[in-house]
């Protein structure tokens, strides 16, 4: 049978096929069709179709045992690789990745809505961007972003600021629960790798009708890849130097990460795990701690069951992260001075389960078990310098939801209590724990095709203080192509337990602090609105207004009388009032089926009660990305870059460089062959650095990825 079809290919042979829209069925005009190991390509039509002539290619199709590999690619969407016999008729669906108007959202209404009719602006950082990204955390991600502001914390840490907001104001959800384990009052998104990732929802604004406390600012929810895909597994291994200067590279700082994940379905259960290493020597200088050593590894995996019927679906989900660094201190003559270790656990475990009884009603519930140790050691050469620091945190967080759908409503409802326990040797009394209870209700009305309209409230019970949190919002569609959002929201913040019970004497720098036990919770008053625009799936512009009023929010005040031979004293205090406001600009361009563009401009101001500016803004960041895509080579080049203007106190307001800096990152993809493809990569290209971040200079990597 070889023989006689490759002597019918050697007269001649033509592929054909059609190409659509996954969602909206729609025909793809200007697809790159290439077939790698042929040298030969062609583009679809407007109703989507292909043909492509092969002509006298008998020896390169025996060598392929008659099946053809075949690369679809499109800036616009996510590329696929197709095998298979090329005497049959191909149609192929393709995932739009660049717009992303027919991506599901689930993060700002708690139940499933195109991203194209959700009534709550949100933003999507879908697979196909965490792939080119060539990000190993999280953090690493949103770093990347421009709507994302670039502070960075004393132990030399990303601060994921949105709209202006500190990162204590937005929750971190992974799968819509919450994260527990905080330095500082903020979850370090640098313990959370991208490997097991499908997308991240971004909702700005307050979110504390839904989610309750720590929304004030908005949610970055964090959606692990579907358990019901097929099965498959991949290979990752990158390499990374952190100062371009191989001559040298036996001193440079270098990283090295190792991931593994496989998905393997049985009947109708699924088994999957994705493990990760990370690695880090001689890194002194890469943050203002200096660690020299840095070992990470996170786990995730779990197992899944889904009914017969496909009505239900049960999942258990397991993740462990441990992180170990170390650092030294020693003087020109060789004598160690103080050495410290950093060691932190974090374990999850998650079970869920979902009722699909029909297609208007559908039930879940969840149960989430987390738990977070971190221990400091430090010691020197006399007991002056001798430290224990030991935190431990957990939660068990129990949710259930009810979702009722037609076309006209969408009403959905739920119960929430949460058990949050701390204990640390930094703070009074021992182990605390505030068991919290909240229920919510939304309702989404359509109007008309043109109006939508959501009214939300919950209501929390936080020790004997109870806060009810409203939200309305409006979807207008004046015509086809734009829409109009307008929200308004109230959130909330209850004082952590480090606020309230800290007792923390630092003999270094010579100053304490202390909690307080009164402290009310923070509130806020939030309005969003929204202007999209979008032109024949080529363009998309958005802008988003914001506007945040606090009250009660909770500062740091010095209880000292002035007198300079008094010590240091901070307490917190509710007292500050304070109102953030700004814009964000943000334009999608397709220019062809190779290249695309996106902008980003944020302008921001942040004031507390009485005018003054607050500290530690970025008033206006500028961040934009070019995508093209060389489809006969099975290539892809990024550029990245983010300029940020940044009006802190302590900085030189004469030093332009203080205040005004770029970051510019490169990288290329290039797909070997079906199942091989590798990232090269060079981060900060200008070799940026400063004493108050970013601490990490020009870095080379390069890595492979084996499916």
């Amino acid at each position: 049978m070889v023989f006689e079809f490759s002597q019918f290919l050697l007269a001649s042979y033509t592929v054909k096929g059609n190409i659509k829209n996954i969602v909206t069925k729609e025909p793809l005009e200007g697809v790159n069709i290439f077939i790698k190991d042929l040298r030969k390509g062609t583009i679809s039509n407007r109703e989507g179709d292909f043909s492509l002539i092969i002509d006298n290619e008998y020896e390169a199709i025996s060598r392929l045992d008659d099946v053809i590999i075949i690369e679809f690619s499109h800036i616009a969407y996510e590329t696929v690789r197709w095998s298979g016999s090329p005497n049959k008729f191909i149609e192929l669906e393709m995932k739009e990745v660049l717009l992303k108007l027919d991506d599901i959202v689930v993060t700002s209404m708690k139940s499933e809505y195109f991203s194209s009719d959700v009534p709550v602006f949100t933003e999507i950082i879908n697979n196909e961007e965490i792939r080119s990204a060539s990000a190993i955390t999280i953090g690493e991600l949103m770093e990347e972003r421009a709507g994302v502001s670039r502070v960075y914390n004393f132990d030399g840490s990303f601060n994921y600021n949105l709209i202006g907001l500190d990162s204590k104001y937005i929750l971190i959800l992974k799968d819509g629960q919450p994260i527990t384990g905080k330095f500082n009052d903020k979850v370090d998104l640098d313990q959370i790798t991208t490997a097991n990732v499908e997308k991240i929802e971004i909702l700005k604004g307050p979110g504390s009708a839904l989610y309750g406390t720590e929304a004030m600012g908005g949610i970055i929810n964090i959606i692990t890849k579907d358990s019901n895909s097929s099965a498959n597994s991949q290979i990752k291994v990158r390499g990374i130097n952190y100062n371009s200067d191989l001559k040298d590279i036996a001193s440079n700082p270098i990283g090295g990460d190792l991931s593994y994940d496989f998905l393997l379905p049985f009947r109708s259960y699924k088994i999957y795990s994705t493990v990760v290493l990370q690695k880090l020597v001689n890194g002194k200088k890469l943050s203002s701690l200096g660690k020299d050593k840095i070992d990470k590894i996170n786990f995730d995996g779990g197992i899944s069951w889904r009914s017969n019927n496909e009505k239900q679906n049960i999942k258990l989900g397991l993740s462990y992260f441990e992180r170990v660094d170390s650092s030294k201190e020693k003087t020109s003559t060789g004598l160690e001075v103080k050495s410290s270790s950093t060691n932190i656990k974090r374990n999850n475990i998650t079970l869920d389960y979902k009722l699909f009884y029909n297609e208007k009603y559908s039930f879940s519930q969840s149960i989430n078990l987390n738990s977070y140790t971190r221990i400091y050691n430090q010691t020197g050469i006399d007991e002056s310098f001798y430290k224990n620091d030991e935190t431990k945190e957990s939660l068990i967080d129990y949710d259930s939801k009810f979702n009722f759908s037609n076309d006209k409503y969408n009403l959905t409802g739920g119960f929430e209590f949460s058990r949050p326990t701390y204990n640390s040797n930094r703070v009074n009394g021992g182990s605390h724990y505030s068991p919290t209870y909240g229920q919510f209700f939304q309702l989404s009305y359509n109007l008309s095709r043109l109006y939508t309209f959501i009214g939300g409230l919950r209501f929390d019970n936080y020790e004997s203080t109870k806060i009810t949190s409203p939200r309305v919002a409006f979807l207008i569609k004046p015509n086809a192509d734009s829409k109009i959002r307008l929200s308004y929201g109230e959130g909330f913040r209850i004082p952590s337990f480090l606020e309230m019970f800290i007792d923390f004497d630092n003999i270094d720098n010579g100053y304490t602090v202390m909690g307080n036990e009164n402290l009310e919770p923070e509130k806020s008053k939030g309005i969003t609105i929204n202007y999209e625009y979008t032109n024949n799936r080529s363009i998309r512009f958005n802008v988003l207004s914001y506007l945040n009023y606090f009250s009660n929010k909770i500062e740091t005040i010095d209880q000292g009388m002035g007198n300079s031979n008094e010590p240091i004293i901070y307490k917190y205090e509710n007292l500050a009032k304070a109102n953030y406001r700004g814009a964000e600009f943000s334009i999608s361009y397709l220019k062809s089926s190779n290249t695309s563009f996106k902008i980003n401009f944020n302008a921001r101001k942040a004031i507390d009660g009485d005018g003054q500016e607050l500290p530690k803004t970025i008033p206006y960041s500028i961040g934009s990305q070019l995508n093209y895509n060389l489809s006969k080579y099975a290539t892809r080049i990024t550029f990245n870059s983010s300029s940020n203007y940044r009006s802190y106190d302590q900085l030189d307001p004469d030093d332009l460089d203080d205040q005004l800096y770029h970051l510019l990152n490169i990288r290329l993809n290039y797909n070997i062959n079906q199942n091989l493809s590798t990232n090269i990569g060079v981060k900060n290209i200008t070799n940026y650095t400063h004493k108050n971040g970013p601490y990490v200079g020009r870095s080379i990597y390069f890595e492979i990825i084996k499916q």
